[in-house]
């Protein structure tokens, strides 16, 4: 028989059609999303703008698990000056949160709830509400500019705009350990994947939940309220997952999601380490598995409106555990190359290229912090890890379970009688000073995330 691809037998010709099928909608999301991250450009600020810091309520929920932590959120936060910040916790720490805030003056309001549940927190305060936006923080994150409304700002001059997010990374330590660079990896990809998407179609697989910004008037929606109280995955009430039904809620009422791209305009968190990232790692799957699923059996949008993210999220999100793929891809490219004398140069070659386009989305990184490179070997060991985090979590999908916290146990209060004014006083020794922490780099202007290197 004659040859279909030179010196390759054409019996083998279907393993080479099959491995450039899977190649292609494998890594099309990959080029396609180097080129979106690429050319997606900020939202720039009007001179003159129709809405600033004073149509903005920012709401936090905490569970008041770390006070140190939520005394660093909240000064970032007032840094940027908003009409109000509503603190909701549980009604037995409403004095205590209320105490850090009188020493701290910081001039925020806090309300309670009997029970522990973000949704229930955010509902409560969502009621309170009287600005045009609405921004929903968690109680460990660090907005890194006093502009940093004035930018989130911007993304509502468009009318069909319904919600908005700000770029996210961690929050660096002086000496960033292999768990640091595993939650830096995740944060940066999940940007990368985000833009992926905005910037062709304008999809989103999921507005994080971080800090979010929406407009008032659909969060107060009798009909919202009652749906984001009574959101439901196979029977079980879901606690979890808020930011999933949020970003359901408004691409299925015809709104638009956008993400701020500015680097003023970004937030810093804290991630877990050790075996508690693992817990977020199987969460965070879980969530991403359930969210995508209810989308899919509930809305229509998903393959209406978003043809690309419908390949990007949707009918892709089955072939993202690395041992499957690269296990697929190599087993046809061998097959393929059956009898070729190239076969060995050219299998040696595929690995160079699997290897390098699993840093790809942290190139950005690489340049801003050189040192983490010594951590890409842990990182690919992880990315097969992760396979088992992927498939054990598609077959549990049934734990709705806020891992890692003890709700009714963070229900009780922080301290009592003596104990408060010292657990007060370490809140605010303990609260990390926000600065510059990349030895031989200097702020640019007001912005962490462009720092400059000095010159000699």
């Amino acid at each position: 028989m004659s040859s279909l691809f030179g010196c390759i037998p054409t019996g083998q010709a279907a393993f080479g059609l099959l491995f450039i099928a899977f190649f292609i909608f494998r890594y099309l999301r990959t080029f396609v999303g180097v080129y979106a991250n690429l050319t997606y450009k900020p939202i720039p600020v009007r001179d003159n703008p129709t809405y600033g810091p004073q149509d903005f309520t920012v709401i936090i929920p905490t569970t008041f698990k770390n006070p140190a932590e939520l005394t660093a959120c909240v000064k970032s936060i007032l840094n940027a000056r908003p009409a109000q910040i509503i603190i909701v916790t549980s009604n037995q720490n409403v004095d205590h949160v209320k105490a850090l805030c009188r020493l701290q003056s910081f001039n925020v309001r806090v309300i309670g709830v009997e029970r522990l549940n973000k949704r229930v927190q955010m509902v409560a305060a969502i009621q309170e509400v009287r600005t045009k936006l609405i921004v929903f923080a968690d109680d460990d994150v660090f907005w890194n500019s006093h502009r940093f409304l004035h930018y989130m700002a911007a993304a509502f001059e468009n009318d069909n705009v319904g919600a908005a997010g700000p770029r996210q990374r961690l929050r660096r330590s002086e000496a960033p350990s292999l768990w640091s660079y595993l939650g830096t990896s995740y944060l940066e990809r999940r940007v990368f994947n985000n833009l992926a998407t905005i910037a062709i179609d304008g999809s989103i697989s999921t507005l994080s939940g971080r800090t979010s910004v929406y407009r008032a008037k659909i969060l107060q929606d009798p009909s919202f309220l009652l749906e984001f109280l009574n959101d439901y995955y196979r029977g079980q009430l879901l606690n979890s997952d808020d930011d999933k039904c949020l970003t359901r809620w408004v691409y299925s009422h015809g709104r638009e999601i956008t993400i701020q791209s500015e680097p003023m305009a970004t937030l810093e968190t804290n991630l877990e380490e050790g075996p508690k990232y693992i817990e977020q790692c199987f969460r965070w799957q879980r969530a991403r598995f359930r969210g995508n699923f209810l989308v899919m059996s509930t809305a229509d949008y998903w393959y209406k409106k978003h043809l690309w993210g419908f390949y990007y999220i949707y009918a892709t999100q089955f072939f993202q555990s690395a041992v499957l793929n690269d296990l697929l891809l190599g087993t046809l490219l061998y097959l393929w190359l059956s009898g070729s004398r190239w076969r060995a140069d050219i299998i040696y070659a595929f690995i160079g290229f699997t290897l390098f386009m699993k840093q790809i989305k942290m190139i950005a990184h690489f340049r801003k912090y050189p040192s983490d490179m010594k951590y890409i070997p842990a990182g690919i060991l992880f990315s097969y890890y992760h396979s088992w985090i992927f498939w054990k979590s598609l077959f549990s999908l049934s734990n709705v379970n806020w891992d890692g916290k003890d709700l009714k146990q963070l229900e009780k209060t922080r301290a009592e009688g003596p104990a408060v004014v010292p657990m007060l006083k370490e809140a605010i020794t303990k609260t990390r000073p926000y600065k510059e922490t990349t030895p031989g780099r200097l702020m640019s202007g007001e912005d962490y995330f462009a720092a400059a290197a000095i010159l000699a």
